[in-house]
This record gives C-alpha cells, sequence and structure tokens, in this order.
C-alpha cells in the first residue's frame, strides 16, 4: 500500500472531487504518501519491552490501561496502539513524519484516512444510487431507507459511527434485503399501553448530567425521534466503572414487553457479518 507512491498521487486529484470546505490539500496528502514511502529499518524506532510499544521519535505517546474491563462510553480511542502496527513495519521515514506533523498538525496517517473515509463515502454512495435504480417495487421505502443509510455513513469517521449506524442492506442476498432493511420483526400479542407516569427526578447532580448526556447521544444519532407520543418508557442509570453510568431502558415497567413478543436471535456466521 504504502510502496505505491507514484499511484497514490496519480489518482488523488481525480478521485478526490470534495468540496472547498472539506478538501484536504493535495500537497498534504503526497507529502503523507512521501513519509510512508518504502525505507531501509531505521535504528531510531525503539521498543519499550514492558508495554511492547514502539514510540517513534516526536510522536506523543500515552499508555493505556488494556487491563480495565469498564471503560467510559465517551473514552478516547487509542489510535497510538493501531497506529503502531504501521510504525514498526519501518516503512517511514521518522525526519519527514516529524516534519509533516510540524507542517500541518496531523500525523500522516490520519490525513491518509481522512481521505479514504471521503473515497468510501463516495463509493458507497454511488453503490447505493446504482442499487436502488434496480429496485421496482417499494421504491420510496427503500429510497427512504438508502437515504439513512448514506447519511449516517457521512457523519462515521476513521473510529466511530458519529450519527449512528444502519445496515447496508443492499449488500445481503435478495431473499434477505427486506428482512435486514426492516430489521428483526416484533409481534403484538396484546393491548399495547398508555403509560403515561412521569419520570421521576434524578436525584444525583452529575448522574443527572450523565444521564441528560445519553439522552441527548441516541437522539443526535436518530435512534430516537420526535413525534406524537402515546406511551412513555422509563429509564435509569447505573455504574459503569468509575465515572460513566449504563443507561437502562425499562419497558416492563410501562407494560409494554408483556405485549411483545419476538423470535430468538439467529447467531451471525463469518459470512453474514462481512455483508453487513
Amino acid at each position: 500500500m504504502f510502496a505505491t507512491k507514484a499511484t497514490w498521487i496519480k489518482v488523488l486529484p481525480e478521485s478526490c472531487p470534495l468540496s472547498p470546505s472539506d478538501r484536504l490539500p493535495v500537497q498534504n496528502l503526497q507529502h503523507a504518501v512521501r513519509c510512508l514511502t518504502v525505507y531501509p529499518h531505521h535504528p531510531t524506532v525503539t521498543v519499550i519491552q514492558d508495554l511492547s510499544i514502539d514510540v517513534i521519535p516526536g510522536i506523543p505517546f500515552s499508555p493505556i490501561d488494556s487491563n480495565k474491563v469498564a471503560k467510559d462510553d465517551d473514552a478516547r480511542v487509542p489510535i497510538e496502539l493501531w497506529d503502531n502496527w504501521i510504525w514498526k513495519l519501518s516503512f517511514h521515514s521518522p525526519s519527514l513524519v516529524n516534519r509533516f506533523r510540524c507542517s500541518y498538525h496531523l500525523c500522516p496517517l490520519q490525513s491518509l484516512q481522512q481521505w479514504l473515509l471521503r473515497v468510501w463515502r463516495r463509493c458507497l454512495t454511488q453503490e447505493a444510487i446504482t442499487n436502488l435504480n434496480t429496485v421496482s417495487h417499494q421504491r420510496e421505502v427503500e429510497k427512504e431507507a438508502v437515504r439513512e443509510c448514506v447519511e449516517k455513513a457521512s457523519k462515521a469517521d476513521w473510529w466511530d459511527w458519529k450519527g449512528g449506524s444502519r445496515i447496508f442492506f443492499w449488500r445481503w442476498p435478495i431473499a434477505h434485503r427486506e428482512f435486514m432493511r426492516k430489521g428483526h420483526p416484533v409481534f403484538v400479542k396484546g393491548t399495547l399501553p398508555r403509560y403515561r407516569k412521569p419520570q421521576p427526578s434524578e436525584t444525583d447532580g452529575s448522574v443527572q448530567l450523565k444521564m441528560q448526556a445519553k439522552l441527548e447521544n441516541v437522539l443526535d444519532k436518530g435512534y430516537i425521534r420526535p413525534g406524537r407520543v402515546k406511551s412513555l418508557t422509563g429509564y435509569f442509570g447505573v455504574l459503569k466503572g468509575p465515572t460513566d453510568i449504563r443507561m437502562v431502558y425499562d419497558a416492563t415497567r410501562s407494560g409494554l414487553n408483556a405485549t411483545l413478543w419476538s423470535p430468538n436471535f439467529g447467531l451471525p456466521t463469518v459470512e453474514t457479518l462481512l455483508c453487513g
């Protein structure tokens, strides 16, 4: 990947027609690729034996407690652990990497990730539109589902689905696409409740702020949307580690769980996971 510098630079201007506000300078990308061109092994790459982590001079490193079971939902992604797999291949020039960071205030790997992410978004959009043109029935329903998939993909970054996620259902076999688009079926076996009891106030101020942040997160991702409310669902927070909480949505108290039935979830295979 990093050895084909000429190929990368050749396709950059043509494969990345971005809006001015979203465009990375081509020179930035060219320099990033140049930093990762194949070089002989550099003795400046050292190994910390107790952490088994390579450290490149000039690149800050902060150790991560990998033995910690419960991590905060908004915990920082240990990007340096992933980047380390590239650094320890010694395909780079440490001096050019440091020069790039000083010039652009960005790691060259991050520059390439941003560009690849934009290429992925464009390819995904073209793939979705091509599939939509082949749909002859339920076109409006599929159009709305495709729009939501593309919208959520456009908000994702290299490490997280910032705007939520949805299965790219058109990648599945035709016989299963409708199931993947609609999701797992839920059947009503009784009269749906009309639960209107207000949510009790949280007495702990810090927990209340964390619960509010959790609710805003699912709202921002579109999992909860504005609309007519026929019944309420209670919720509460339980401790998750020393500083975070886990939200529990209680559909038992409202009587909703008693009126719903859903088949068991089948265990996925490798093939079905790759389709997702």
